[in-house]
């Protein structure tokens, strides 16, 4: 188990879902996830970097405790509540953040190295008939189109539809 792909839907990641995920590499936090458990991914020794989307509002106690090769974790929520405690966030992993952060805070509370990053660019979105949205993710390469009616109709020379210059 080197990959996870998860739902856009999913709104947490439950205490423990990843625990002893030894091989895990890479995880795609879905834009909608608001908590990531405790221990969510405790002993999960080959992941190296997370980014933590705006929706994450918490981080519980010892998330990402003995992951050895977390290099680098991004906050993007400049108010995410992170467990109080030392070990939530491996010790060697570099935190990424906005400036006067609860990362921030955290960091400089355990003496952990700080990046000051910008806020998270704004994904591409838009409308594609009286009651659909599209929106585009980059980092997954994924379109999702949302809504209900009919979509509109698009001229692929005249008028192509918007998430075309994505391909």
């Amino acid at each position: 188990l080197s990959e996870i792909s998860l739902p856009s839907t999913l709104l947490s990641i439950g205490d423990r879902t990843f625990f002893g995920c030894e091989s895990l590499r890479n995880i795609v936090i879905p834009e909608n996830v608001q908590v990531i458990g405790s221990e969510a991914f405790y002993l999960c020794y080959c992941l190296k970097e997370v980014v933590l989307p705006k929706s994450v509002t918490k981080v519980e106690v010892t998330a990402f405790t003995n992951c050895e090769n977390l290099s680098k974790i991004t906050f993007y929520n400049d108010n995410c509540i992170i467990g109080d405690n030392s070990s939530t966030i491996y010790y060697k992993a570099t935190i990424y953040g906005g400036e006067n952060s609860t990362a921030q805070e955290y960091s400089q509370k355990y003496n952990r190295k700080f990046v000051v990053i910008e806020t998270e660019p704004e994904k591409p979105k838009g409308e594609c008939g009286e009651k659909a949205t599209w929106k585009y993710d980059e980092s997954t390469k994924t379109l999702t189109i949302s809504g209900s009616l009919d979509m509109s109709d698009y001229d692929y020379e005249k008028s192509p539809a918007p998430w075309t210059v994505y391909d």
